[in-house]
């Protein structure tokens, strides 16, 4: 009896034992399991930020090209205005020229007539 009592004691000195270090697993467990869940919320918010900042890169890529084509678009309309510019400028030096023209022909006319008149 004597010896059961002590392998009793025993046996339940190891089971208390045993039973300590399945609690210490347990909250070792418990606290690694909570680091991979803020290691785990980390690297999702990482991931977001690493698809918002793709994202408004290629909103910026395609503000660029918007802006080439635009500037381009206002290059082309800055040479056309350029061009006629320069061309209303041709008509009217033309028009003036037309004008002078005209007016020393009219003169001559008149010279011609009064010469006319005078002989």
């Amino acid at each position: 009896l004597a010896q059961s009592m002590d392998m009793y004691r025993t046996a339940e000195h190891a089971q208390n034992a045993l039973q300590g270090q399945l609690e210490d697993s347990r909250k070792h467990a418990e606290a690694y399991q909570d680091q991979l869940r803020d290691l785990s919320m980390k690297i999702e918010g990482h991931m977001a930020r690493e698809h918002e900042d793709a994202c408004l890169v290629g909103e910026l890529r395609t503000r660029v090209e918007e802006l080439k084509h635009a500037e381009a678009n206002s290059c082309s309309e800055v040479q056309e205005q350029q061009i006629q510019a320069s061309l209303q400028l041709e008509l009217a030096q033309s028009m003036d020229m037309y004008r002078t023209a005209e007016h020393a022909q009219n003169a001559l006319q008149g010279q011609l007539e009064d010469s006319r008149k005078h002989a």
